[in-house]
């Protein structure tokens, strides 16, 4: 009987998003390793993100967790990771499996190609034989609601405004996410418990053959803040390649969840090979005004 897999969705945040704004998989793996199923492609974001050139490199995407159970039992899983290309004009390819923990040969992987330059991203149907392409937003466009600083800068360079909600049942106008409920009262004798956030800068140090320069946030959480009995601290390390312009290696420690590493692996700086950017001739170029699905059938 064939097994039933039911491979990862993900949203992928703003502030790394490379590829499709949605991505979802399900398929069946038979006992002989056989792979039938779909992957569902989102629209690109509806604003660009920004554009590295004149640094190149290479490499692979390392994501590991780390638990420890309240008997003492560790739990280490280490998550299939991207392939990484990017050019000097800023062209990308990434490669990954198609599903977390899927590492049957059979298993397609998903491949995708962004070029700034031509204003289109590529997604590969490798069975298939076919690219489906979809236009790039144009270049300087912004988020909805953006009025100042720039995306992929510092969180605090980027400002919002505050979209209105839709009208309440039975008419009326929009309403902010203030004015849903009550809003208790406060006094100095009363404040309210709020999370205390620091911020901290590491240095310099090599890694993978790069200089990174190191900040740790820290944000901790006094007693009662999120029914929490006593004080407790979630910590993350952040390491980013000035002249990458890319976070090479990143660690989050939070008490509830674990810990969680980020690496880049195998990073090489020499310009990839620029076929890896253009798409192969024998493949089928397909338009897509939005979503679209890839269905992969096992042999």
């Amino acid at each position: 009987m064939a097994k039933r897999v039911l491979l990862v969705s993900a949203i992928i945040a703003v502030a790394v998003a490379l590829s499709s704004a949605q991505f979802s998989s399900q398929g069946t793996i038979t006992p002989g390793g056989s792979f039938s199923g779909s992957a569902s492609f989102g629209a690109p974001l509806p604003f660009a993100l920004p554009v590295v050139t004149g640094a190149p490199y290479s490499g692979e995407e390392v994501n590991e967790s780390l638990k420890l159970l309240t008997d003492g039992t560790r739990i280490t899983q280490k998550m299939p990771g991207r392939k990484v290309w990017r050019d000097g004009d800023g062209r990308t390819r990434t490669e990954r499996p198609l599903g977390m923990g899927t590492h049957q040969p059979s298993v397609p992987a998903i491949l995708e190609i962004t070029d700034p330059v031509a204003g289109y991203k590529y997604t590969l149907d490798t069975q298939n034989k076919v690219a489906h392409r979809q236009a790039l937003p144009a270049a300087g466009s912004r988020p909805t609601g953006f009025i100042g600083g720039s995306v992929g800068s510092s969180p605090s360079a980027v400002v919002y405004r505050n979209a209105p909600l839709p009208a309440p049942a039975g008419g009326g106008g929009g309403s902010r996410a203030g004015d849903m409920a009550p809003q208790p009262r406060l006094s100095a004798a009363n404040p309210p418990m709020q999370p205390r956030i620091s911020h901290e800068p590491l240095g310099v140090q090599s890694i993978e053959g790069v200089l990174a320069e190191g900040t740790r946030n820290t944000i901790t959480y006094p007693a009662g803040t999120v029914g929490n009995d006593r004080e407790f601290s979630v910590v993350r390390e952040s390491w980013m390649s000035p002249d990458l312009k890319l976070q090479i290696f990143s660690k989050s420690n939070d008490p509830r969840s674990g810990e969680y590493t980020f690496r880049i692996q195998d990073l090489n700086r020499a310009p990839p090979d620029a076929m890896l950017f253009t798409v192969p001739p024998e493949y089928t170029v397909v338009d897509e005004a939005g979503a679209f699905t890839i269905n992969y059938k096992g042999p």
